[in-house]
């Protein structure tokens, strides 16, 4: 944006005008910036989790827009279980407040099936009849993360007028 103001109070009153109604633009288009990529993250969130019994919610304030998953252990959702889990610190800056880990179920929750098996070298847990080594991760919040990274650019520009 460039304003040219010549020295007369009209010119400096438009000038000022023109800065206020940027202001107000910028705040509104910050608002509506936040709010459709919580949204549509959530939304890819929701469509990487599938069948599986969690909600991405997405919760958005001013300046600020927050997915929750919550459900049927969001965690195991997110990051796997077994041979198959992933380390979170690889793909948020900040972790969750419980220890994910190859067996952190089945040591802190679960029948230590998997946790025991696994310090013997052969991680494996038993359900309903069968055999299991993992539950690969369905990683709904990181692809909700890439995407709004991504596509938080485009959705800028169409949306915050100056």
């Amino acid at each position: 944006m460039k304003i040219k103001i010549s020295l007369s109070t009209e010119s400096i009153h438009d000038a000022l005008m023109t800065i206020r109604n940027a202001k107000l633009n910028l705040e509104d288009g910050i608002s509506e910036f936040i709010s459709i990529l919580t949204n549509e993250g959530a939304e890819k969130a929701q469509v990487a989790y599938g069948e599986w019994g969690v909600q991405a919610t997405p919760i958005t304030e001013e300046t600020q827009g927050t997915i929750i998953v919550s459900g049927d252990m969001p965690l195991i959702a997110e990051f796997g279980a077994g041979d198959a889990t992933l380390e979170p610190g690889q793909y948020f800056e900040n972790e969750p407040s419980t220890e994910v880990f190859k067996g952190s179920y089945s040591l802190y929750v679960g029948s230590r099936q998997y946790w025991d098996s696994h310090l013997k070298g052969q991680g494996r847990w038993y359900f309903a009849g069968e055999e299991y080594t993992e539950v690969k991760p369905r990683q709904g919040l990181y692809k909700a993360k890439t995407y709004i990274i991504e596509e938080a650019k485009n959705v800028a520009q169409e949306v915050i007028q100056l």
